[in-house]
Order: C-alpha cells, then sequence, then structure tokens
C-alpha cells in the first residue's frame, strides 16, 4: 500500500478463474475488483463488523470494464485500487490490471452506494459514527459509462437468482452478471473475439 487511498496487491490467475481459451474470466476480474476493495476496507477498519454495527452495506451500483489485453492463465499481474471522495451519494473505485512491465490490461471504473440494510435506501450521509476516510478527488481516469441509445435489442434469455449466485447481501453478486453475459456471447469459443468494454447498471436488486 502506497499511501492511505491506493491499495495495492498481487495476483497469479489460476486455471480455475480462466476460460476454455485460457483467458481470465469476466466474471473473476470482477470478483478480483470486489475482494481489492474488501482488502482496502478492512485494511482501514471497514470491516464486516463495523458495516453490521451501523446497519449499512456497500454496493455496487454500475460498473464500466475496459479490456485492452487479454488477461492469460499462469500470469502475474499488479492490481492497484483507488477509492476517490464521494460525489453526492456515489463512491468511485479505479482498478487497474498491470502486468510486469507496468502495461494496463484491465482498467475498471466501480460505482458504489452505501445503503441501509433494513430498508436498502441509499444513505447521501453515513451514520455519524462511521468515518469512512476516502478523500482523493476525482481523477482523470472516469470511464464513459454511455449506452448508445436507439439501437435495436432483443430478449437473450432469462435467469434464475439461485444460491450458489447469491452473497451475504442476500441477493445475486454483481460478479455472477459477468458470468452471464459471457455465456451469452462469448459461447461460440472463437478466441479471436474477446470483449474489450462492458457497461452494467444495477438498477434493482435481484434478490434470493
Amino acid at each position: 500500500m502506497e499511501e492511505k487511498n491506493i491499495f495495492t496487491k498481487n495476483l497469479i490467475v489460476e486455471q480455475w478463474q480462466c476460460d476454455m481459451n485460457g483467458v481470465f474470466k469476466l466474471g473473476d476480474i470482477m470478483r478480483q475488483v470486489q475482494q481489492i476493495g474488501t482488502d482496502h476496507c478492512n485494511e482501514i477498519g471497514l470491516t464486516l463488523d463495523v458495516y453490521n454495527k451501523y446497519n449499512v452495506a456497500f454496493l455496487m451500483a454500475k460498473v464500466s470494464i475496459q479490456i485492452y489485453n487479454q488477461i492469460k492463465c499462469g500470469q502475474t499481474i499488479k492490481m492497484i485500487s483507488i477509492p476517490t471522495k464521494p460525489e453526492r451519494a456515489i463512491y468511485s473505485r479505479y482498478t487497474n490490471f498491470e502486468n510486469d512491465n507496468g502495461d494496463i490490461m484491465v482498467s475498471v471504473d466501480s460505482k458504489w452506494v452505501l445503503v441501509d440494510v433494513s430498508t436498502r435506501k441509499i444513505l447521501r450521509i453515513p451514520p455519524e459514527q462511521l468515518k469512512i476516510p476516502f478523500n482523493i478527488e476525482y481523477r482523470d481516469i472516469k470511464h464513459d459509462f454511455t449506452i448508445p441509445k436507439n439501437i435495436d435489442v432483443e430478449m437473450w434469455g432469462e435467469e434464475k437468482v439461485t444460491f450458489t449466485r447469491t452473497d451475504i447481501n442476500n441477493h445475486m453478486n454483481n460478479a455472477v452478471y459477468g458470468d452471464i453475459i459471457c455465456d451469452y456471447i462469448c459461447n461460440d469459443n472463437n478466441e479471436k473475439r474477446h470483449i474489450q468494454k462492458v457497461v452494467i447498471n444495477y438498477h434493482n436488486e435481484a434478490v434470493y
């Protein structure tokens, strides 16, 4: 950790995190983004016990993932995660995945909201005693979350919130959406085609 508001960790991409082409899966990229945020919060004292004490939780509101180069099985990756000062009720966390040469392989801009666990309402102001020490101002690393308008869309399928897809918040974990996306668009096993950009808006929780 270089400073209080920057958290780093090294990751060796395991076989079980990769698809049939040996490429780091979208859903597992998202799981690592979630985990490094949790690790960082634990490091500075924002633990699960603290959240439970104040009856709050951080939920992902939307995420943009830019994949510049595919990460392959066995690669050693440095993750750098930077949470920023909230803008209104939105807490941004920027996470880069870098290779040994310092090249950015994947860049993630995730937006989080603090919610009251009982009411599921977004809290614009945290409980008075809950100190969230993220104070870095917004940087020039924000992603474009624009989703093209006036495009033809079609129903691809329906999904069920099963037990193994849920997390401690009793809803489908944010990373599972990455798995679902890939199941629909990557099932032709064409390794020459790969996802370059994903934007997901989480409008409502998909509860168990």
